[in-house]
């Protein structure tokens, strides 16, 4: 039984109860102030000495003067565990010139991690580091510069961090459906050698759980099993979450990760992710493009069985473009541009391309998913702007040009390269 924190509210004094204590003398009873007194002093003993800690840091980015804290760092507060199940950023300004400080990174009961800028001292002064609010969690301190940023301190784990337990395996040679598999120890990592499916996990008291802790599946059939998503009924504890809302067939040595959160194990990664997934090119060849003014587009080419022979008129490459009555692909499933590769020549005029997601409706305001420039001359591709986004199943993709002159009877290839997003 966990008798700590102590969380009673503030107790406040009797002026009956008080007077009938002093007849007995002041040594013989505590004040209401006394007893609260006590109480503070031992939660504060209870978070210096391992109430309060870092439990698991999943890593700090820094690109640019953005920092940027990777999902499921764990800490814990006055013994209960608290996670950020998202990327957290934070942009830190440099300081003044002849001027730096200390920036506080730290983290909260309510699944937060902050930032304190601290106060901006002489460079011939060294700078205080900001002092760390009550209940929180100190994660780590950098200094900056006018131009530039010290190295950040590492974080430090608290020391009673994992069990070594949590890094047992266990082998599980069920046969058939398994409703769930019970827990009965730390062990966080399963190998299923039989069984058919493996719908949830039942986790006891003793699996030591805290929010983001990674669970393994890993498959050692020469066949597939199934891991439903989310399954209900009778007998499921802990079911497995899967951002596609689908069910996962789990390949012959394919290893899945999941992070416990909210009673449920939810989908993180598999060792076989990226050999899984699966690529398509359009390939747009003996691209001929005809602009007779400037931002009036005449597009003709010709992928597979695919024909375009179309007017497009677009004002500029920005983030929502009109296009109208253009042709458009349908992607085969849900997927996102990886790259593109060609060459142009012919009209002493570099070509402006935008790759567009659209509602497959004639006129239809769309959304840009990737841009770029043909040099003329053969020299190839440049100036990608990868917009990093995610195009649905069944969704039209259409192609735009644009040109700062009127061109004419200008000759080329290009291919959009695609991959399937898991």
């Amino acid at each position: 039984m966990n008798n700590l924190p102590i969380l009673f509210d503030d107790k406040v004094n009797s002026p009956e109860l008080l007077a009938l204590m002093r007849q007995f003398g002041e040594n013989t009873y505590l004040t209401a102030e006394e007893i609260n007194k006590m109480r503070d002093g031992i939660n504060e003993l209870f978070a210096n000495i391992g109430g309060n800690q870092l439990i698991q840091n999943t890593g700090l980015i820094r690109n640019g003067q953005v920092f940027t804290f990777q999902p499921l760092w764990v800490w814990k507060i006055l013994g209960e565990y608290y996670s950020n199940e998202q990327i957290i950023m934070h942009a830190v300004q440099y300081s003044q010139a002849g001027y730096w400080r200390m920036v506080l990174f730290y983290a909260n009961a309510q699944n937060e991690i902050l930032m304190n800028n601290g106060q901006e001292v002489p460079l011939s002064q060294s700078p205080y580091e900001p002092t760390l609010p009550a209940n929180c969690v100190r994660l780590t301190a950098l200094p900056v510069y006018e131009s530039s940023y010290g190295n950040w301190q590492e974080p430090i784990i608290g020391d009673n961090f994992k069990d070594k337990s949590e890094s047992s395996i266990i082998d599980i040679y069920n046969v058939g459906s398994l409703p769930n598999l019970s827990v009965n120890s730390n062990a966080a990592h399963f190998r299923i050698h039989n069984a058919s499916d493996l719908k949830s996990l039942y986790l006891s008291e003793i699996s030591n759980n805290y929010p983001g802790k990674l669970f393994y599946i890993t498959n050692k059939k020469n066949t597939e099993f199934v891991i439903p998503h989310n399954a209900s009924g009778v007998n499921i504890h802990q079911p497995f979450v899967f951002p596609t809302n689908t069910n996962y067939t789990v390949q012959p040595n394919e290893t899945l990760t999941f992070y416990w959160s909210e009673n449920k194990l939810n989908y993180l990664s598999s060792n076989m992710s990226v050999a899984a997934k699966r690529t398509f090119d359009l390939h747009f060849y003996n691209l001929s493009l005809s602009i007779s003014a400037a931002n009036v587009n005449f597009v003709h080419c010709k992928w597979t069985s695919w024909t375009f022979n179309s007017v497009t008129s677009f004002t500029d490459l920005d983030l929502v473009t009109t296009l109208q009555g253009s042709s458009e692909i349908i992607t085969p499933y849900k997927c996102k541009v990886i790259g593109v590769s060609g060459n142009y020549g012919g009209s002493g005029q570099n070509v402006n391309c935008g790759i567009y997601k659209s509602s497959g409706l004639s006129g239809s305001r769309l959304t840009p998913i990737y841009k770029f420039r043909l040099l003329d001359g053969g020299q190839g591709i440049s100036d990608i702007v990868d917009y990093n986004s995610v195009i649905d199943s069944n969704k039209g993709i259409k192609l735009g040009f644009k040109s700062d002159i009127a061109i004419t009877g200008t000759y080329g290839v290009l291919t959009v390269h695609f991959e399937e997003v898991l």
